[in-house]
């Protein structure tokens, strides 16, 4: 018996796409009779717990229960090679306690505190051969379920990212040692109102994170206050930017795991003036610099369902550190952006979520209603 699926998609079916396939079995036999073949395509979802604190959300809970009948018999065939092509269409929605929820993807996430959620979908064949009828052989196989991508997310990549405002003396290194000076030689201290001023930093990212394309990231320095009033003391350097992949899970509001993926560090070296002017960063960024030589999760697909109430989603924080090229001080800002992954780019880059070695075996089949009697 062969059990094959017709060029499935390394990152998974979406729902809505055909699943299609053939069973080839060869009788080696003179003769050997075959009762039917049957062909079950089933999706479930399963919590089970390890801790006693969250036994109650213990559920096995069927999402997709479909079947198909490509050959019924009884026939005594002589020896020949016998093949039945299928074809199974995933549906879009789940019919879950009489609620029709979208169809979740396909996942294995364990969770430190104690509960594992998993979404497995199978097809299943069974051809019964034999006038006894009770011997069978059997093969299964995992049908990858992804989540659609979001087409909001892809048709606009970028975002701007606001840094919360950035406040600094503007007077120079040598008028503070100044005032130190005068301060410390007289017996009382005058108030020394050095100028203020106030910068806000803009940088535009991409949010739809692809690894076969390099985004350009640009930034936006203006000047938010001042004191005084025709202040000249403006110029800038941005000398390192940094930028951080991080995974969360979250299940149920309950239960969030976050991970690192990968940093990149930039150090552009960029000169900037707060005259609200684009500047582009001379590095690019893409989702293969997260990746060098760090942790991979096993599942790159952001994604979010309400069976069973978990969201896969993953966030950006982004250091940046200024340098007043007048004063000489260093300001150091940070701030965070949502980020899509885009399952579709990660071809040859990560291994399927789910491995299963192909097994066939003869078994005893599963209780089936007679045909006739339907």
């Amino acid at each position: 018996m062969e059990f094959t699926l017709s060029d499935p998609p390394t990152y998974g079916y979406g729902p809505g796409d055909t699943v299609s396939g053939e069973i080839k079995y060869n009788i080696a036999a003179q003769q050997e009779t075959i009762l039917d073949v049957r062909l079950h395509l089933d999706g479930s979802l399963l919590i089970s717990p390890s801790k006693l604190k969250y036994e109650a959300h213990r559920s096995n809970t069927s999402l997709v229960k479909e079947s198909q009948t490509p050959f019924q018999g009884p026939f005594t065939l002589k020896r020949q090679l016998l093949v039945w092509p299928f074809a199974f269409v995933l549906p879009s929605t789940a019919l879950v306690k009489d609620i029709s929820v979208s169809l979740p993807p396909s996942m294995d996430h364990r969770f430190r505190e104690g509960v594992h959620v998993r979404v497995e979908y199978n097809i299943t064949a069974t051809i019964r051969i034999g006038s006894d009828h009770t011997s069978a052989k059997q093969a299964s196989k995992v049908i990858l379920v992804k989540q659609p991508t979001d087409p909001i997310a892809t048709e606009s990549r970028h975002c701007t990212l606001s840094f919360p405002p950035m406040t600094l003396r503007t007077d120079s290194m040598n008028q503070r040692l100044l005032s130190r000076l005068r301060s410390s030689s007289i017996s009382f201290s005058t108030k020394h109102d050095a100028p203020q001023g106030s910068v806000r930093l803009e940088m535009t990212l991409p949010i739809a994170l692809s690894a076969k394309k390099q985004d350009t990231v640009t930034c936006c320095l203006t000047e938010a206050t001042a004191t005084s009033e025709n202040s000249n003391d403006t110029n800038f350097v941005l000398e390192i930017t940094e930028f951080a992949l991080r995974r969360r899970l979250r299940w149920q509001d309950l239960l969030e795991d976050i991970r690192l993926v990968g940093t990149v560090t930039m150090r552009p070296d960029v000169e900037l003036d707060a005259d609200g002017l684009l500047v582009t960063l001379p590095d690019t960024l893409g989702l293969q610099d997260f990746m060098k030589s760090q942790w991979v999760p096993a599942s790159f697909t952001s994604y979010s369902c309400m069976i069973p109430k978990v969201s896969l989603e993953f966030i950006m924080p982004v250091t940046v550190i200024l340098k007043h090229k007048p004063s000489g001080r260093r300001i150091s800002s940070k701030a965070t952006l949502p980020v899509v992954i885009l399952s579709s780019a990660m071809e040859q880059m990560m291994p399927p979520v789910y491995e299963r070695l192909e097994a066939t075996q003869d078994t005893i089949p599963p209780p089936y209603e007679d045909a006739s009697r339907q």
